[in-house]
């Protein structure tokens, strides 16, 4: 029989190294998981606060086609906060000229992306009251407790740049859209026979459409309205072959006679 004492067991005072490592490699694998599920949860709030604001556009761009003669042309930055004075430029102010002929002349060539009509739209503050007494020495343009408006503009060089952004009193980023033609005037008999007054046999494959809209046969304009969000790049980059940005949104808009 064995008498000998037995011998004290080894105490483990701490983790070995391969449990460390384990340990280690599965809180990385949790902190990278929970970074991919934050990222993505990001991006979803920045697409639907961008569908969002292309939403808020359109609505605004289609109450401007129908009335053309609240579109913008050519802003500048100079002169500080614009009141939208008389002296605004505007689209088009001929007298008696029909709203659809004013959207048919600015369309009719628009026939491809690369003819495609940019316009701006955007939401700012508008400026009620010029100035705003603070003290007997200091002025200040009263941007509080103004209402915000929708507003549309047509540069001729396509460029919106933040000076004039500022001058605007723009609210967030401005949505640049490009306007173009729809397919659905494809097949359509577009052109008058200015003899008889009726739809010529030919019908819309591509191109532009009648010079003079008295020549165009339809009743109606379809045209597409793509909605990108502007990040005041200049027209030369985001017009640019090579430029792959998708639209926020993709409307189709008829206009009526």
């Amino acid at each position: 029989m064995n008498t000998s004492p037995d011998l004290p067991v080894a105490r483990r005072l701490g983790f070995t190294l391969v449990e460390v490592i384990i340990a280690v490699g599965v809180v990385g694998v949790a902190i990278a998981s929970l970074i991919g599920i934050l990222a993505s949860t990001f991006q979803q709030v920045d697409d639907i606060m961008q569908t969002n604001a292309a939403l808020t556009s359109a609505q605004g761009l289609v109450t401007a086609l129908d009335n053309p003669r609240i579109i913008f042309k050519d802003l500048t930055a100079s002169g500080g906060i614009s009141t939208n004075t008389s002296t605004a430029s505007y689209l088009d102010n001929t007298a008696d000229k029909p709203n659809f002929d004013i959207v048919y002349d600015l369309l009719k060539n628009a026939d491809t992306p690369a003819n495609g009509v940019w316009v701006y739209v955007y939401e700012r503050k508008q400026v009620i009251s010029s100035v705003e007494v603070i003290s007997s020495a200091t002025n200040t343009y009263n941007l509080n407790g103004n209402p915000a408006l929708v507003e549309v503009v047509k540069m001729t060089s396509d460029n919106f740049t933040p000076d004039l952004a500022q001058a605007r009193n723009v609210l967030g980023s401005p949505m640049r859209v490009r306007l173009t033609l729809s397919k659905l005037l494809v097949g359509q008999r577009v052109t008058l026979d200015p003899t008889t007054g009726e739809p010529t046999a030919a019908t819309y494959a591509s191109g532009s459409l009648p010079a003079s809209v008295d020549n165009f046969a339809l009743a109606y304009l379809p045209i597409v309205a793509e909605f990108y969000p502007h990040e005041y790049e200049s027209a030369t980059v985001f017009k640019a072959a090579t430029n792959d940005q998708q639209p926020v949104l993709v409307q189709t808009i008829v206009i009526n006679r």
